[in-house]
């Protein structure tokens, strides 16, 4: 009879070691930039918000007031790292720069008007439709920009590591569209053509679930220009 029980309480004490604990993650993009206000192609270059997008990130900020984070990241740039800072507001978190959670690279593009890359874009489109949906996400416009699949891999490596180490905790990350774009697509959460270039909108955020080495996507918030109004 003791030799049962003892069995008994073993595997009680096996499965609750065994359950897999959640992490929650919170990735925000960062408000309206400078460049995203004068149309050029900022990628990793430091942009700064303009004063529509610090209260961009209040309206954030105050939707998620009741979320209680346990630690925050951001990307080294600028805007995300201070949309992150805003988000926090008066909550005692450091907030971790990370690399691997910025923007794409848009190689030379970078600091060029936006229409140059949309004129780019649209004389290789006939070419880019009739590729596969895979390779369409390995494609890219220039050689020395990141493709989508190279920009979620990094993006996804970054999550796994962060929701690994914060096992248990809800984290904050200030990041960019084309993660979270990405990301979405990646995961298989949506398509191509329900999440297009550009579709992902200032301040918007999504939630992920990170659990026993997998991520899975809970709530996609991407308001509309009124939703985030600030006139």
């Amino acid at each position: 009879l003791q030799l049962g029980f003892y069995l008994v309480r073993c595997r009680a004490i096996i499965s609750v070691h065994m359950t897999p604990v959640e992490t929650t993650l919170y990735i925000i993009r960062h408000g309206q930039s400078v460049a995203n206000r004068d149309r050029i192609v900022s990628g990793q270059l430091n942009t700064p918000l303009t004063d529509a997008g610090r209260q961009q990130a209040k309206i954030t900020s105050r939707l998620l007031g009741d979320v209680e984070f346990d630690v925050a990241y951001s990307s080294h740039l600028d805007r995300a790292h201070e949309t992150a800072r805003i988000v926090v507001g008066d909550r005692r978190l450091a907030i971790t720069q990370l690399p691997e959670l910025s923007e794409r690279s848009y190689g030379q593009l970078e600091g060029k008007p936006a229409h140059e890359y949309d004129q780019l874009k649209s004389a290789q489109s006939k070419a880019y439709f009739a590729l596969s949906t895979q390779e369409r996400f390995k494609t890219k416009v220039i050689p020395d920009m990141e493709s989508d699949h190279e920009l979620s891999e990094r993006f996804l490596a970054a999550l796994h590591d962060i929701g690994h180490k914060h096992s248990g905790q809800t984290v904050l990350i200030g990041s960019h569209a084309g993660p979270i774009r990405t990301t979405l697509i990646g995961l298989g959460h949506l398509t191509e053509d329900q999440m297009p270039a550009g579709g992902f909108s200032n301040c918007g955020y999504i939630k992920l679930r990170y659990s026993n080495g997998k991520i899975e996507v809970t709530e996609v918030y991407n308001p509309t220009t009124e939703e985030l109004s600030v006139e």
